[in-house]
């Protein structure tokens, strides 16, 4: 599931909430990185392919943040491999729900899809939890 996300990294220089401030720019390169060969090993919408659970994108269309243009590509990105994600979009929202209707209307879809996409442990039957990350 991906909320108002940042689905490829290469987007940031000319997007979002980067594009408006030198200062913000700056600590992007700085923190993500400029080589794009790397950006792109690290963004979800050029390794669609490796995406294997159900996806729902949700999205606000005015998000200056994290621009629409993010989650389109990781929707484009994963139907192209076959595996098009479920899209919830709404107009008028920004980097977060603030309208109640859609906001009612958003988490009503996630615990939708949560409880469509979640199995519960067996009785008796713990969950492992994944292995940390390496860095």
């Amino acid at each position: 599931m991906g909320y108002a996300g940042i689905y490829d990294l290469g987007m940031l220089e000319t997007g979002g909430h980067t594009a408006f401030s030198g200062r913000a720019r700056g600590y992007v390169r700085r923190v993500v990185g400029t080589e794009e060969e790397a950006l792109r090993a690290a963004s979800p919408a050029h390794n669609a392919a490796m995406l294997k659970p159900r996806v729902l994108i949700i999205h606000g269309t005015e998000d200056k943040r994290a621009p629409i243009a993010h989650a389109e590509a990781l929707k484009a990105a994963l139907s192209e491999v076959g595996h098009p994600p479920e899209w919830l979009v709404e107009s008028g929202e920004g980097h977060g729900f603030y309208d109640e209707a859609k906001r009612e209307r958003m988490y009503t879809r996630l615990i939708a899809f949560l409880k469509e996409n979640t199995q519960p442990a067996p009785p008796g039957k713990a969950i492992a939890a994944p292995p940390p990350v390496q860095r």
